[in-house]
């Protein structure tokens, strides 16, 4: 049933090339809360254009739901054998769709990618592991999670092998990427307390340099380029792909941005993230201009309504330029 004045859900932003006028995008309405569902979190996307979220359900409970525009389908809800949903989740080429979840009665917590946690476990804390989170997937369907042994290693793990862990100069890890040759970024905090960019063959970036500190999230393509937010030590932040910001800048607070999440770098290069502005609304951009490089912000149009806010996350964009974002509307028209 509709919301009434209120209106949340999300969208593709599917990217027209325009001839002399550059980049524009079109929106289309995968899900919104007229439907089954009343809240969303920032959907992951595939370069089919399908997206995978999970979603609250308006009689109760949760659901990780796919879509495309064409309708949605029920990866797995709480009905069954889980309780809770933590998370987001994250959606590969082939259609996989990753989560993390708690079982029913207790019967523990895992990373699973399907209905059954017998057959769709991933990883779960058990004899093995202690915990396991924080985890992405590449096209191949390789899954690389955040895990601490039960003997005490904390590390980044494919199934049961460290792609990296703490036994050398690194304290702690951050949520990881993977491209499909395998290689995985990640941000960690070292034994020094210091933290860096890092990749399993070598660094990217680290405090040693120009940059005073690093978010969490990272996002690599398939050339190994790494995008990842930080802050300087001359003052300010931004959106980097590199050791250099003089070269490897995507966006800073020097123009008219004051600070940035969520990088999602593609094939191409392009970054795609979340900023606040100064003095005005926050939204998805680009690069550094916030008009020529806007996707969409807080005050365009979108489905008759005008949207209040949007959430993006690093899985949100493909390698033909779509954008997955939920929005939220607090205007007196319905989304469609």
């Amino acid at each position: 049933m509709g919301r009434g004045s209120l209106a949340i859900g999300f969208s593709v932003a599917c990217v027209l090339v325009l001839p002399g006028l550059g980049r524009a995008y079109t929106f289309i309405d995968v899900v919104n809360s007229d439907g089954p569902y009343d809240q969303f979190t920032p959907p992951s996307i595939n370069d089919s254009g399908d997206v995978a979220f999970r979603a609250n359900l308006d009689g109760g409970g949760w659901a990780i739901v796919t879509g495309n525009g064409s309708g949605t389908s029920v990866v797995a809800d709480t009905s069954g054998p889980y309780s809770v949903f933590l998370t987001e989740v994250a959606i590969n080429d082939g259609g996989t769709v990753v989560f993390h979840a708690d079982r029913d009665a207790g019967a523990g917590t895992g990373i699973y990618v399907g209905r059954d946690p017998a057959t769709g476990a991933v990883a779960e804390e058990d004899a093995t592991f202690l915990s396991v989170d924080l985890f992405a997937i590449n096209s191949a369907g390789t899954i690389v999670f955040n895990a601490r042994l039960n003997d005490g290693p904390r590390g980044i793990f494919i199934g049961t092998s460290p792609v990296v862990d703490n036994s050398g100069k690194f304290l702690y890890f951050d949520v990881p990427d993977i491209n499909d040759a395998g290689t995985v970024a990640f941000r960690a905090t070292l034994d020094s307390l210091d933290s860096g960019i890092y990749t399993n063959t070598g660094t990217v970036a680290e405090v040693s340099g120009p940059y005073a500190g690093f978010g969490e999230f990272v996002s690599i393509n398939e050339a190994g380029t790494v995008a990842f937010t930080a802050s300087l030590d001359g003052g300010g932040s931004g959106v980097f792909v590199g050791d250099d910001p003089a070269t490897d800048t995507i966006a800073d607070t020097s123009g008219p941005y004051s600070s940035f999440s969520q990088p999602s770098i593609d094939n191409t290069g392009k970054v795609t993230f979340y900023a606040e502005r100064d003095g005005a609304t926050a939204g998805i951009f680009t690069g550094p201009d916030p008009v020529a490089d806007r996707v969409i912000r807080g005050g365009d149009p979108l489905f008759g309504s005008t949207v209040d806010a949007v959430s993006f996350s690093w899985k949100g964009s493909n390698d033909v330029g779509d954008v997955a974002f939920s929005y939220l509307s607090f205007a007196n028209t319905r989304t469609s």
